[in-house]
């Protein structure tokens, strides 16, 4: 791997907080969950200033899964004081992050998802502003095949949408598989 390869922790952990909508705090504590797994791949690099500049003091090393689970390496310092600039493989975290934003449901639920990126792009309003018993029937107006619509699947599939409507775009131009 090239050094392309590679994201700074922080930086791939802020790509976790947009991509899931989800606090600073929640998405370190899931990019080290993902590490600790060996979904994605890490490596750390011994550093120290000189003259109030960071100096890295060596080629990184791979983090074993075990260690993420032992402590917070992004944040460590050694005994001896020593700190550490720790980065994530790229395309693992990308790889992650690509399935996590792909729909998984199937049937009615990404037939209603389509359709609710045709009648808000940019995600479905709450239920004081889009009341769901009207929406249910509109819905079913636009596919009649989702006849009949359970409320828990329409909210499954909002919640859904809601969380990945940045990424899903316009149905119109958006392909769900069933």
């Amino acid at each position: 791997m090239t050094t392309d390869d590679w994201l700074d922790f922080l930086e791939a952990a802020s790509n976790i907080e947009r991509s899931l909508r989800i606090s600073p705090g929640a998405a370190q504590s899931k990019l080290r969950e993902l590490c600790a797994s060996s979904a994605v791949r890490s490596r750390k690099e011994p550093y120290s200033f000189v003259a109030r500049e960071p100096q890295g003091e060596g080629p990184p090393v791979r983090i074993e899964p075990s260690e993420w689970r032992q402590r917070e390496i992004d944040v460590m310092t050694d005994s001896d004081g020593c700190k550490y600039w720790v980065d994530v493989s790229k395309i693992d975290l990308e790889h992650w992050l690509n399935r996590q934003t792909q729909p998984t449901v199937g049937g009615k639920q990404s037939r209603i998802i389509r359709l609710l990126a045709d009648m808000f792009p940019s995600g479905v309003p709450n239920r004081g502003d889009c009341p769901r018993q009207p929406l249910t029937a509109e819905l079913i107006k636009r596919d009649h095949t989702l006849s009949p619509l359970d409320p828990k699947t329409l909210k499954t599939a909002i919640e859904f949408y809601n969380r990945h409507w940045e990424t899903l775009g316009n149905a119109r131009n958006t392909s769900v598989s069933d």
